[in-house]
C-alpha cells in the first residue's frame, strides 16, 4: 500500500482484517524471508552468511511454537506449515554454499 496508494480503497478491508490481529504481521514478514530462502536459485555468499541464516531460522521456530498455540486457528495453520518449511530450511541452508 506505501508504493501503490492507488490500491488502498480496493484492498483496505483486507488489510484493515490483517492489521486486527497483532499475531499475522510477525509471521508476514518470515513468509518473506522464508520464500527468499526457498527459492531453488537462492546460495549464500560464504558459510558465515549460511550460518547467520540457519540462526535466524532456529530464532523463526521458537517463535513459530508460541504462534502455534494461537486462539486463532488461521494462525495455527499457518504456523505449522510455516514449522515444517523452516525444518526443511534448517538441513537445506548449509548445503547451498559456493565451493571455492
Amino acid at each position: 500500500l506505501k508504493y501503490w496508494p492507488m490500491e488502498k480503497k480496493r484492498l483496505g478491508a483486507a488489510y484493515a482484517r490483517l492489521k486486527a490481529n497483532p499475531e499475522v504481521e510477525p509471521m508476514g514478514k518470515m513468509f518473506c524471508k522464508l520464500a527468499e530462502w526457498s527459492k531453488p536459485d537462492f546460495t549464500c555468499k560464504n558459510a558465515g552468511e549460511a550460518k547467520k541464516i540457519v540462526a535466524e531460522l532456529n530464532k523463526m521456530k521458537k517463535d513459530l511454537e508460541k504462534l502455534q498455540e494461537s486462539k486463532v486457528i488461521v494462525v495455527q495453520n499457518g504456523a505449522l506449515t510455516m514449522a515444517s518449511q523452516v525444518d526443511e530450511l534448517i538441513a537445506l541452508i548449509p548445503t547451498k554454499v559456493p565451493e571455492k
